[in-house]
């Protein structure tokens, strides 16, 4: 079974975990600096939005404050829990 740990780095690409996956990985989109208070946080919203993320789930405040994102929700790790669990994991 897949751990949703192992399902993220493969999803970003991370090939410095074992077990990952680089075959899904796409460039960064572009995101406009006025979209977040923190820029080292714009990298992180070009993934998601790159990656065609369904949730970025962080406990970063200045990310979680935006709420969403080209219509991708920002949760913290709780939520995030308390959706899969409501969905039955899907």
């Amino acid at each position: 079974m897949t751990s949703p740990r192992q399902v993220l780095l493969q999803d970003c690409g991370d090939d410095q975990h074992e077990g990952a996956s680089t075959s899904r990985s796409s460039p960064p989109a572009g995101v406009d600096p006025a979209a977040c208070r923190d820029p080292d946080d714009l990298p992180v919203l070009g993934a998601a939005v790159a990656g065609r993320a369904d949730l970025l789930v962080t406990g970063d405040k200045d990310l979680l404050d935006l709420h969403r994102h080209e219509g991708i929700p920002i949760v913290t790790p709780r939520e995030c829990y308390v959706r899969m669990v409501a969905t039955g994991g899907r």
